[in-house]
C-alpha cells in the first residue's frame, strides 16, 4: 500500500469530520511504533497511528478491546503533554505526507498554549513530533543529532521536511481499505508489544531450544564415538585367547590395527585388561548419555513447546512465564488474573486451552467437570485443551484437536482424547495420566480454526 497527499487529505477530512472540537482524552502507547488516541466526546473510534519502517499510515477505526499502554518514557511524556489538548484543526503540512494537529493545551498556571502535533508518514523515516507555540521541539519519538542534516531534539526549533515530490505518487489503497488494514494490523501491533516488552524472555526460550539442539548433537557424536569403542571387548578377549602364540597375536594387532595401542613392555594379560577397561569406559559413557540424551529431549520438548505457544500468550501469561523462567530479572508482583484460563467459543460453547503446566493442571484438575472432554497432542508436551460439555458434536470435538496441532506448531499429528473422569493426576505438575482414550489422527489444519484461535479470550 502507498499513501499519496490525495489519500491524506481524504483521511484528513474524516478526522476533521469526527473528532475537531474534541479534546485528547488518552494516549495509549501499544508498542514502540504504535498509537492509540481516543477522544473527549467522539467515542465510536479511536485514532491508530503506525510509524512502523515500512508502511506508516493513520486512521480513525474501531477497537473494542482493552489496551493497555507499555508505560514507558516516551509514554508517559505523551500522556502528560498530549491529556486534555483541545484539537482546533488538522491538516495536511505542506502538501507532503505530514498530518498536523493543532492544539491549545493548558500548562501548570492554567494558561493556554498553542502546541501542534506533526506525524511524517514517510517510509523508512516515520516519526512523531510535538511542538510547542515558538515551534521548539517538546517530544520528538526518534531523534536526529546535531551531526545530522535535519536536527531533531528536544528545545531545538522544528525543520520541515524538503518535499520529496513523491507526495503525488497514485495511491494503492483507499480510505477503506486503510480502515480495514489497521482493524487487522492491531493484532500484530499487539504481538510486537509483547515481543519488545518480553524479549529477555523470547530470547531465553530461543537460546534453550539452540543449545539443546547443540547439545543433542554433541551427544549423539559422543555416543557414536563410545559405541566404536565397544570393540575393545572383543580386542581383549582375542588378546588374551592369542597372548601365548607371539606370531598370531602380532598379526592379529596389525590387522586391526591396534598395534601402537599394545605395550610389549606390559605382558599381554595387562594389554588385555587395558583395552577391558576402554570398553567399561564406552559402556558407561552409552548409559550416562542416554540418561543425559532422555533429560535433553524432555527438556528441549518443554521449550519448544513454549515457543509454539507463544504467539497465544498475553500480558499476564508471559509475566508468569517470566517469573517462573526468570524469577532474577522479573517482577516478583504477578497479576492476580495471571492464571485466568484462555478459550475460543464455537456455537456458545467454550474450548479451553492451558499455556503453561500451571494452567494445565488448574484447567483439567481443578476446573473441568468430570463429563468434559480433554485433548491433547500425543507423546510431546502440549496444551491442555478441554471442551466444556458433556456431549460435543463432531465439528467441536474436530477443532478442539486443531487446536491441540495450533499450539504445537504442528499440521498433522495424533491426538489424545478422552472425558476428564478417565484422567489421574501425575507425578509432575499438569502431568495428566490416560486410564482410557481413544486417538484422533488429522492430517491438516484449517484456517478457520488458525483464525478463530487469533481472537481467544480470557
Amino acid at each position: 500500500m502507498k499513501l499519496n497527499v490525495s489519500l491524506l487529505n481524504e483521511i484528513t477530512l474524516d478526522l476533521r469530520e469526527h473528532v475537531l472540537a474534541n479534546r485528547l482524552a488518552t494516549v495509549t502507547t501499544v508498542n514502540s511504533t504504535d498509537f492509540i488516541f481516543s477522544f473527549s466526546v467522539y467515542r465510536k473510534e479511536k485514532m491508530f497511528v503506525s510509524l512502523s519502517h515500512g508502511f506508516p499510515f493513520l486512521t480513525l477505526v474501531r477497537i473494542d478491546e482493552s489496551i493497555s499502554t507499555t508505560g514507558d518514557k516516551n509514554s508517559q511524556i505523551l500522556r502528560k503533554e498530549l491529556k486534555d489538548a483541545y484539537i482546533t484543526d488538522i491538516s495536511v503540512l505542506n502538501n507532503d505526507r505530514v498530518i498536523c494537529f493543532s492544539l491549545l493545551k493548558s500548562n501548570d498556571y492554567y494558561e493556554k498554549e498553542k502546541r501542534s502535533l506533526l506525524l511524517e508518514l514517510i517510509p523508512h523515516r516515520a516519526n512523531m513530533v510535538l511542538l510547542d507555540q515558538n515551534e521548539h521541539i517538546i517530544f520528538v519519538l526518534h531523534q536526529n543529532g546535531l551531526e545530522t542534516s535535519r536536527p531533531l531534539m528536544k528545545g531545538l526549533i522544528y525543520q520541515p521536511l524538503v518535499n520529496q515530490n513523491k507526495s503525488n505518487e497514485p495511491a494503492s489503497a483507499s480510505l477503506n481499505d486503510i480502515k480495514e488494514y489497521a482493524s487487522n494490523y492491531i493484532y500484530q501491533a499487539k504481538s510486537s508489544r509483547l515481543k519488545e516488552r518480553y524479549h529477555l524472555l523470547f530470547k531465553h526460550i530461543k537460546s534453550k531450544n539452540h543449545s539443546l539442539d547443540n547439545k543433542l548433537i554433541t551427544l549423539e557424536i559422543e555416543a557414536n564415538r563410545a559405541k566404536d569403542n565397544l570393540i575393545n571387548q572383543e580386542y581383549g578377549q582375542m588378546i588374551l585367547s592369542l597372548g601365548e602364540d607371539e606370531k598370531e597375536l602380532e598379526s592379529y594387532l596389525l590387522d586391526k590395527n591396534i598395534e601402537k595401542d599394545y605395550d610389549k613392555s606390559l605382558s599381554y594379560g595387562v594389554n588385555a585388561d587395558r583395552f577391558f577397561k576402554k570398553y567399561k569406559k564406552a559402556k558407561r559413557t552409552l548409559e550416562m548419555n542416554k540418561i543425559e540424551k532422555e533429560k535433553s529431549l524432555e527438556k528441549l520438548s518443554y521449550y519448544q513447546s513454549l515457543q509454539n505457544l507463544l504467539p497465544y500468550m498475553n500480558e499476564d501469561d508471559l509475566l508468569e512465564l517470566a517469573k517462573e523462567l526468570l524469577p532474577h530479572k522479573t517482577s516478583k508482583d504477578v497479576k492476580k488474573n495471571a492464571n485466568k484460563i484462555s478459550y475460543v467459543e464455537y456455537k456458545n460453547t467454550r474450548i479451553y486451552f492451558g499455556k503453561n503446566s500451571k494452567q494445565n493442571e488448574l484447567l483439567t484438575f481443578k476446573l473441568a467437570k468430570k463429563d468434559y472432554w480433554y485433548f491433547h497432542i500425543k507423546d510431546t508436551h502440549g496444551s491442555h485443551v478441554v471442551i466444556a460439555l458433556e456431549n460435543p458434536d463432531n465439528e467441536t470435538r474436530l477443532i478442539a484437536s486443531e487446536i491441540c496441532l495450533i499450539l504445537a506448531n504442528k499440521k498433522d499429528g495424533e491426538i489424545y482424547t478422552t472425558q476428564i473422569r478417565n484422567i489421574k493426576k501425575g507425578a509432575s505438575e499438569g502431568l495428566a495420566l490416560l486410564k482410557s482414550y481413544k486417538s484422533i489422527y488429522l492430517h491438516d489444519v484449517r484456517e478457520c480454526t488458525i483464525e478463530l484461535l487469533k481472537h481467544y479470550k480470557s
